[in-house]
Order: structure tokens, then sequence, then C-alpha cells
């Protein structure tokens, strides 16, 4: 099902490719023998592809917004601030930065945290790299890798990496940040 769905709705690519090289088939079998079947299939297909196309447009899946969350969080810190990421976190979120703190921060302590960050870091730009994301009903897991660029060279090198572990909980409102493990912190000065 999971296989229906990403080939369907998150990246329909091999499958609009696989239904244009039928339809150049069929274009080429019509031009020799010009029967109804061929006819048919020459004027279906297309509109197969467009309606592959637009559900591909349309259907937002769990996936995909989780996927969209995490970019608009990383634009958010970019943009200096943490407010996209406090309307991210579920009432009872926690977020363990043992790596950096030795202890763990709630929703509000963690936005507070990170508006610090962006203020003593001068972080310039968030870029995620990489992002896997496993839904299983209504919670999903992440696992988060993005480039954090400051302009404190001398404190923590140009740019370092940093990877989450984060589980989601999918609320009447949307998916919500439920925990959040930090699980590399190379370069980053606390």
């Amino acid at each position: 099902m999971d296989t229906i769905r990403t080939a369907l709705f998150e990246d329909p690519v091999w499958l609009l490719g696989l239904l244009w090289a039928c339809e150049m088939v069929a274009l080429l079998l019509w031009r020799k023998r010009r029967t109804r079947g061929l006819r048919r299939a020459v004027i279906a297909l297309p509109v197969v592809m467009a309606i592959v196309a637009l559900l591909a447009w349309v259907v937002v899946t769990d996936r995909e917004q989780i996927e969209r969350a995490c970019g608009e969080i990383a634009a958010d810190v970019t943009a200096g601030n943490a407010d996209v990421l406090g309307s991210y976190l579920a009432d009872d979120c926690l977020v363990d930065l043992r790596p950096l703190r030795g202890r763990s921060l709630g929703g509000a302590e963690i936005v507070a945290d990170i508006e610090r960050h962006i203020r003593v870091s001068q972080i310039e730009a968030v870029k995620l790299t990489r992002m896997s994301v496993d839904v299983d009903g209504d919670t999903a897991h992440s696992e988060v890798t993005a480039i954090v660029t400051s302009n404190m060279p001398d404190v923590m090198g140009r740019s370092f990496p940093l990877s989450w572990d984060v589980e989601w909980v999918k609320e009447p409102a949307g998916w919500r940040i439920h925990r959040v493990k930090l699980v590399r912190t190379e370069g980053f000065g606390g």
C-alpha cells in the first residue's frame, strides 16, 4: 500500500514515464494499424497521465506534510526566529538535548533556547540535507539532518551538521512534534 501511495501521490515520475512510453508505443502501432482499440489507447493514456499528475498535485500525504513542516521550521530559523517551530510543538513535547545541555527541555523552553542560539550563534542558514519519514497511522518518526551556517567561524566553524530523531503525533490541527532527540552535534558549541 505504501508503494502505491508513493507512486501515485508523492513521486509519480516513474509512473508518468511508463505511461508516456506506453503512449509512444500506442502511437507507433496506431500509425501502422488504425484500429479502434489503439485509437482508444492513444486517447486514454494522456487522460490517465493527466489524472495521475493532478492527483499528485492535489493530494498531500502525511509524509509530505511532515517534510513541509520541517522545511518551514528550517526557513523560519534561517529568517531568525522560532515561531514556526513553536506552532508545530505538541503541548507535551519534550526535547532531549543531553548531548549539549545534559538535560531535556519542554516546548516553551526549547523555543526560547533556539531563539537565544539564533542570536548568540548568528545563524544565517539552515539547510536540510537528509530526511526520512516513516508514518504509522497517527504517529510518525523522522530522522532529519541539517547543515547550519553561522557567522561565528572562530567559535564553531562556518558550517556544522546537526541531526535529530523526531517523533510526530497527528492531532486535529495537524502533525505536531511530540519528542525530539538531538543525536549529532559535531562542531556545535553550547
